[in-house]
């Protein structure tokens, strides 16, 4: 669903609407910060700097907006995990409202603590491979949190299984929007997702695997603040497979992927053990995580973030494709 209202638009409207929904120092400067999945505005004062985002309308519902917030505050007191402080309203909700007056669309917002530092995209070489891995073991300690935790597993979140990630009716849309797709790609791609169809629906969804997951811990998302790890934008979290963390973790990456996935399950490994089952999985994980990316890209293309990915991202995912496909039409074959 498109955004009814220019960002622009939606940007003067909270400027007049902030003061009404959220108690915040005097004199509080909004501006742009991102215009993606949901628009993120930074509001600033000489006593405070805060993040306040904007949901697009029509993605979640509110219970399911509250049960997000509700689980980052069950991460934070938790003391493991530096996430985003969530302030409430006026009203004592952390999730406000406002109309906006030239389409008359409702909007949903929050408005979070700044967390300042550095995100781990942005670093090279051994000291990313260094950060990777402490990524690796943060969601090790969310996964762990998520089987611990009653409470969690109670959170009305929609799920990231098959039919809402790669189905005829996927959440994000259909990868064969994907702008410059030739035949043999759709025809490959087709391949790669039934046989990852098969391979999960054979992996199940045991506790073990399958719980409350971020699914959009890339490392845009991860911030450090000299040694210490943040996490932020739990907008997307749902309940689908652990390992589909590792795929959304390094899913901007196409070059050095491997030694990446290696010191990722380095980290993951320091805190929780993985069974031979879930390694047999990784490849499908990762796969599966940049064909999803494929549609997401294909249905958000005013994003930021649509603008900035080269031709290199679909030329990797057709390469890891083709031999994802070889690899397991061969083991077929060889079971035959």
């Amino acid at each position: 669903m498109k955004r009814i209202d220019t960002p622009e638009v939606l940007l003067e409207t909270v400027r007049r609407e902030f003061e009404r929904m959220f108690l915040f120092p005097d004199h509080a400067e909004i501006k742009l910060l991102k215009n993606s999945e949901n628009l993120t505005l930074t509001v600033a004062s000489p006593a405070r700097k805060a993040v306040l985002r904007v949901n697009r309308p029509g993605y979640h519902t509110r219970e399911e907006l509250l049960a997000e917030l509700q689980w980052m505050e069950q991460i934070r007191r938790g003391g493991k995990l530096a996430v985003p402080q969530v302030f409430s309203g006026r009203n004592g909700s952390p999730l406000q409202s406002f109309r906006s007056p030239e389409s008359g669309v409702e909007y949903n917002c929050s408005l979070f603590s700044f967390l300042p530092g550095e995100a781990v995209c942005e670093l090279h070489g051994q000291q990313l491979l260094s950060r990777v891995r402490q990524v690796g073991a943060a969601a090790a300690i969310l996964h762990t949190q998520v089987q611990k935790e009653t409470e969690t597993a109670r959170l009305r979140r929609f799920a990231w299984d098959f039919e809402n990630l790669l189905g005829e009716n996927a959440r994000w849309g259909s990868w064969s929007d994907y702008p410059g797709l030739t035949r043999k790609d759709r025809i490959l791609f087709r391949q790669a997702s039934a046989i990852i169809e098969e391979r999960l629906s054979a992996y199940g969804k045991e506790p073990d695997r399958y719980g409350l997951i971020h699914s959009d811990l890339h490392l845009s998302n991860i911030i450090m603040d000299g040694e210490k790890l943040q996490i932020i934008d739990f907008d997307d979290c749902g309940f689908g497979w652990f390992l589909y963390d590792l795929g959304c973790s390094l899913v901007q990456y196409s070059d050095g992927l491997e030694e990446l996935c290696k010191a990722w399950l380095q980290g993951y490994q320091t805190v929780r053990c993985l069974s031979l089952q879930d390694f047999a999985e990784m490849p499908t994980f990762v796969l599966m995580r940049r064909i999803v990316r494929l549609a997401w890209l294909g249905s958000h293309r005013e994003s930021d973030t649509a603008k900035t990915v080269g031709a290199d991202y679909l030329e990797k995912t057709r390469r890891m494709a083709y031999e994802f496909v070889r690899r397991n039409v061969q083991k077929a074959a060889a079971v035959c």
